[in-house]
């Protein structure tokens, strides 16, 4: 459970600080989510 907090951590922040980054890292966060 500690990686999978560490994955949202270091994936959600950079969306949060700029929407740019948030387009590479979306489809990477739909791999665990979707």
């Amino acid at each position: 459970m500690d990686f999978l907090l560490l994955i949202h951590f270091f994936y959600f922040l950079p969306i949060f600080f700029s929407k740019a980054p948030s387009i590479y890292f979306y489809p990477l966060i739909c791999t665990y989510f979707c």
